[in-house]
This record gives C-alpha cells, sequence and structure tokens, in this order.
C-alpha cells in the first residue's frame, strides 16, 4: 500500500477529496483527524483545505522514515505536514525521542482557533475576610 511513481505498475484507484466527503455527508466539525495512508498524506492534505479549519485534533502518521531507509522520496512528508498544519493554526507537538523511527514520524496537533479558552478559575473566600 503505497503511492508509486507515474508509470509504475499499479492499480488506479479512484479518490475523493476530504473536502467533498465532509460536503457531502454533512460534517460539520471534526474531533479527531487520524491518518496513516503509506506516503500519501500529501495528496489527502491538498483535499481538505477547508475540512481542516473545522478539525479539532490531529493525528498524522508521516512516513519519512522509509525514504531514509533507501525507499521512494515521495514518502518524505512530515515537513510539508508540518507547514500545512501550522497554517492552519495547529500547534504541534512530535516525540523525537521515541526509539522507534515510525513514531518519531508523527504529528500530533490541535487547532488553537477551535480549541476552549482555560475555565476561568473562581477562587472563594470563605473566611469571611474582604
Amino acid at each position: 500500500n503505497t503511492v508509486l511513481a507515474d508509470g509504475s505498475d499499479g492499480i488506479t484507484v479512484r479518490a475523493r477529496t476530504l473536502d467533498d466527503l465532509a460536503r457531502d455527508l454533512n460534517v460539520s466539525q471534526v474531533n479527531l483527524l487520524k491518518m496513516n495512508i503509506e506516503g500519501a498524506e500529501q495528496l489527502a492534505i491538498r483535499g481538505m483545505a477547508d475540512l481542516i479549519d473545522r478539525t479539532h485534533h490531529v493525528c498524522i502518521g508521516c512516513h519519512d522514515f522509509l525514504a531514509d531507509k533507501g525507499g521512494s522520496q515521495r514518502m518524505r512528508t512530515k515537513h510539508l505536514v508540518r507547514e500545512f498544519l501550522l497554517e492552519h493554526g495547529f500547534e504541534l507537538a512530535t516525540r523525537e525521542d521515541a526509539s522507534e523511527p515510525w513514531i518519531r514520524d508523527y504529528i500530533y496537533g490541535v487547532n488553537t482557533r477551535l480549541a476552549a479558552p482555560p475555565a476561568e478559575v473562581l477562587v472563594s473566600n470563605t473566611s469571611g475576610e474582604q
């Protein structure tokens, strides 16, 4: 399961954008978008320009580690995904300290434009003092 270079042997698969699917299914918001699509992250984010602004949290598995091991450079998507999410107001985290390379290539994000503000804490004075 991977995106092949043009002219490579493979099977052509019809696809729809996430924006189209969300519109057709009347999806008004996404609480968590989990994506692990074997190097097709670039294609997916191109098709979710509207939906991303209504997405609260993301967990996106990139596959740069496969390119690092000699695989196709098309698998190198982490920088692109990171930039896309930052442009759309996400605060990001990764696990760069993980020993497994695939875990280091996951990007976790919270859409700061949609995040609820911290609840105000009210402290009651029970001693009766003003």
